[in-house]
């Protein structure tokens, strides 16, 4: 079908003008961009291609891993069929940690005009001076500033969506903000306006800023309204009200390829939140008192490079306005500038190949024979193609690509812009694959494969086509994909991705929603959880209230609620009795449930060990068993499956609140039996993040402390374990106190469970589920909260291998000198 190309501006050259350097992957100096190379294959067999997956040679065939495809979903007859499944998606702001500290300084806080608190101690001391009482209120404390967050929802702004939402859920995490109010500005529009809903059809126009109000701009600069200035009149307005800066998605040496004109300047403020119109600016070589302003009155605005180069000069001189800071700097009001290059487009596909090549960067060029490779094309993939395939690769570099003009809008998406396929014009599409050599084509799938295997159970997701069985999905004949799944990865994947089943009224000969086999092999703690939720979905179903089901059975209320809740096991006999009430009369399903009921009260592996175990202990071994993946953090003593039998000794010996030998001897045996279920084929993957402390810390001796570290040194080289290091650099970070752990558990509600280990008391151990909302607690206790904490550890965390090396020397001279 005919495509509909991608609206956006002709990439700029590289940053000093001349045309991107050349490396693999490009054709060698003097060949021809556009020329094919004989002799290649690709993942679909035609010719120029390359052949992904083949195996050869003789021996017993294999079972090849299925592929995945981008796609929104689509149903059809024709091609292969394939399920839904959900895969990892790169977070678009991968220094959010980062962002978060340089924006500290607009955390200010002021009183309340409007909203007043009891002031207990002045009511006290008024009624003991007066004998009267009489509330003294004081005015609350509130954030100095409310936030206006204006989106570009220009054509070409769509490969900033995922950026746009990590965005608003950073500023709403800072807490810097009275109010945060999201607008849009179409910069496809002739007519400018900002609307009070992005992407909205039918919009109405936002009011203008009353009170303290901060204005960030969201925009790649590349819409037509740029070009022409109109955007620029309608927020030089907006920057004479209040302060204003453009967060510009594009990185500096493209922003001559946009609508925006910068030169870097000194910048003063004469306050706090001054607005715009009120900023000095002077050039930093030129003399002192040299007006470079516009004597028209144009309005001078930030510019900053986002989310690559760190704000904090802007926000210093928002928050303190101290002294000058160098920044770059737009002029608002003033007519845009003639475009930099022709309106002529290139005639012939290898022309435009080759024009593409002069002009973008060596990243963006190989970017975009990795895409090549790839049908059909999602935004998500690409993002995740970005990541995965060429080292250096940004966004920006993405943006490139999509602003070069070669990718066709092939199918709109029904479920918005992420869900939209692009595609090469296919002449366009052979000559980009012909760039990449053979094994530059097979990183595109191997490259993504690897990134899906150690971030499989992270989130954001986006939703894919796993080709293999599924009855409702089908993928094209001619589709490539851009991962293989394996078959561990297939179960994680289909674990991870498969939506509850949908609750129906019970009928006779219908089959259960539960897997008893699967079921038996689990521990029976789950199986207990599993079978009580089972229990209580067949009472909703049918309409009946606990109250209801009790007068009918004749039992006590607190009866059904402690079989609902798990506090007790169901007996044989009133599992029977509670299936006939709910209408279960098939025997074979009968039969399921009673063998869940017998398996619940089997004997679990850790029953020798019961008498050092508390209730909760026992739910996070159950969660361990049925885990996938499990993230830890340990601030003070090395993690519990990697620790060796003396460390662990010498760990318990200290801090069991009943010490004796035959006691830690049992406590020890039982965290061994712990490691062995982790550490084991059918173990989860685990990923460990431990402050520098703990290789310093001295326990059981500088002996011990070597073979520790030489033990953690030996299991981080496995694959499905990954052991990160907090330095002392770092300084100080959230949450640094607590030991916990967050498992991904499926049945668990959000997928999610959250242990803290030390609290309230230190040999408590707090667990929660994911959406679980406690009145006696914060919201901050929650595995939401604690996934978003462990994330920003990522970012400050190292690299094993340097710290092992160095504190392993100082422990080796210790063992020494004993």
């Amino acid at each position: 079908m005919p495509g509909r190309a991608v609206a956006g501006a002709r990439p700029a050259a590289s940053g000093n003008g001349t045309p991107a350097r050349r490396g693999h992957g490009h054709p060698r100096p003097g060949a021809d961009p556009g020329r094919p190379r004989a002799g290649r294959e690709d993942a679909a067999g035609g010719r120029n291609r390359h052949r992904v997956g083949r195996t050869g040679g003789a021996g017993p065939a294999r079972r090849r891993p299925a592929g995945l495809y981008a796609s929104e979903g689509a149903q059809g007859t024709e091609g292969r069929p394939a399920v839904p499944a959900d895969v990892p998606a790169p977070r678009a702001i991968p220094n959010a940690t980062e962002l978060a500290r340089a924006l500290k300084p607009l955390r200010r806080t002021v009183p309340s005009v409007y909203t007043r608190r009891l002031d207990e101690a002045a009511t006290v001391r008024a009624a003991a001076d007066t004998g009267l009482i009489t509330a003294v209120l004081r005015p609350e404390v509130e954030p100095w500033l409310d936030l206006t967050l204006v989106v570009d929802t220009g054509s070409s702004m769509v490969i900033w969506n995922r950026l746009t939402v990590e965005l608003r859920q950073l500023l709403h995490r800072l807490g810097a903000f009275r109010r945060i109010k999201v607008v849009g500005l179409d910069s496809d529009e002739t007519r400018m306006a900002l609307r009070t809903r992005p992407f909205a059809a039918g919009a109405r126009v936002a009011p203008e800023v009353e009170g303290r109000g901060l204005t960030l701009v969201l925009t790649d600069g590349i819409g037509p309204a740029w070009h022409t200035g109109a955007a620029q009149r309608l927020l030089a307005r907006r920057a004479r009200a209040g302060p204003l800066a453009l967060l510009h998605t594009l990185p500096a040496r493209l922003w001559d390829a946009t609508g925006i004109r910068c030169t870097r300047l000194d910048v003063r403020a004469p306050g706090p939140a001054a607005a715009n119109r009120l900023l000095s600016v002077r050039h930093p070589f030129l003399p002192p008192g040299l007006d470079i302003g516009d004597p028209k009155g144009d309005v001078p605005v930030p510019v900053l490079e986002f989310p690559t180069v760190s704000p904090r000069p802007w926000a210093d001189l928002v928050a303190s306005a101290t002294e000058a800071e160098s920044l770059a700097v737009t002029m608002l009001g003033v007519d845009a500038r003639p475009a930099r290059y022709p309106s002529r487009q290139p005639a012939t596909p290898r022309e435009r190949i080759r024009e593409f090549h002069e002009n973008a960067s060596y990243e963006a060029f190989r970017l975009a024979g990795h895409f090549a490779a790839v049908a059909p094309l999602t935004l998500p993939v690409m993002r995740l193609v970005q990541h995965a395939t060429v080292v250096g690769a940004t966004p920006a570099h993405l943006a490139e690509v999509f602003a070069s003009g070669l990718l066709v809008v092939h199918r709109l998406g029904e479920q918005g812009p992420e869900g939209t396929e692009y595609a090469f014009e296919s002449q366009v599409g052979e000559l980009l694959l012909d760039t990449l050599s053979v094994v530059d084509g097979l990183r595109t799938v191997e490259g993504v494969t690897r990134y899906l295997a150690r971030h499989v159970d992270v989130t954001p997701s986006v939703s894919v086509l796993l080709a293999e069985g599924g009855t409702t999905h089908v993928v094209g004949p001619d589709a490539r994909p851009f991962a293989m799944a394996d078959a561990p990865l297939m179960r994680r994947l289909r674990s991870a991705a498969a939506p509850p089943p949908e609750v129906e009224a019970p009928e006779a000969g219908a089959a259960s929603e539960v897997d008893p086999d699967a079921t038996l092999r689990t521990d029976p703690t789950m199986i207990g959880r599993a079978l009580v939720k089972e229990l209580r979905r067949l009472r909703e179903t049918r309409g009946f209230t606990q109250r209801e089901v009790s007068v009918a059975m004749d039992w006590s209320l607190s009866k059904l609620i402690r079989i609902e809740t798990g506090m007790v096991v169901v007996t044989i006999s009133d599992l029977r009795a509670l299936l006939r009430q709910y209408g279960v009369r098939d025997s074979a399903r009968v039969d399921e449930y009673v063998a869940m009921a017998r398996a619940a009260k089997r004997r679990a592996w850790w029953y020798p060990y019961r008498n050092l175990m508390t209730a909760e202990l026992r739910v996070l071994l159950a969660y361990e068993s049925v885990a996938t993946l499990v993230r830890c953090f340990e601030p003070h003593l090395v993690p519990e499956p990697l620790q060796t039998e003396e460390y662990a000794h010498a760990v318990l010996n200290t801090t069991l609140r009943t010490p004796g030998a035959a006691r830690v001897r049992e406590a020890v045996e039982l965290r061994l039996a712990r490691q062995a279920r982790m550490l084991g084929p059918d173990g989860p993957t685990m990923r460990l993040i431990v402050d520098e402390s703990v290789l310093r810390r001295m326990v059981g001796g500088p002996a011990v402390m070597r073979r520790q570290l030489r033990r953690i040194h030996e299991y981080a080289q496995r694959p499905d374990i990954d052991v990160r290091v907090i330095p002392f650099s770092a300084g100080l970070y959230e949450r640094p106190r607590q030991a916990y752990r967050l498992l991904s558990v499926p049945g668990a509600r959000g997928g999610i469970a959250l242990a803290i280990e030390g609290h309230p008391d230190p040999d408590g151990l707090i667990l929660r589920e994911g959406a679980e909302e406690r009145a006696d607690e914060p919201q901050s206790v929650t595995p939401e909260s604690y996934l978003e904490t462990f994330r920003m550890l990522e970012g400050l965390a190292e690299n094993l291998e340097p710290h092992i090396r160095g504190h392993g020397r100082r422990w080796d001279v210790a063992v020494r000198t004993e």
